[in-house]
């Protein structure tokens, strides 16, 4: 989000339309949002261990989830062909 935010900003931030403004307004919430979670995640992970298991769980999760449809058998509803 915050490559997305410099990229826009090289051009000065404006822009004549008036969703182009909104996204760039967007953009910057969301890049303060996503590091006020980071900092939080980092406090708690410096006080709490259970937050390192719950790291873990939702980065294996991210790797395997993907994965799975590739596994689950299809099952068509209509004529065998």
């Amino acid at each position: 989000m915050l490559f997305f935010a410099f990229l826009t900003s090289a051009h000065g931030g404006t822009s004549k339309y008036l969703w182009v403004q909104l996204l760039l307004a967007l953009m910057s919430v969301a890049t303060i949002v996503e590091f006020a979670i980071f900092a939080a995640w980092v406090f708690a992970l410096a006080n709490d261990d259970r937050v390192l298991v719950v790291t873990w769980y939702v980065a294996i999760a991210v790797v395997v989830l993907p994965w799975l449809p590739s596994y689950v058998p299809r099952f068509r509803v209509g004529r065998r062909e």
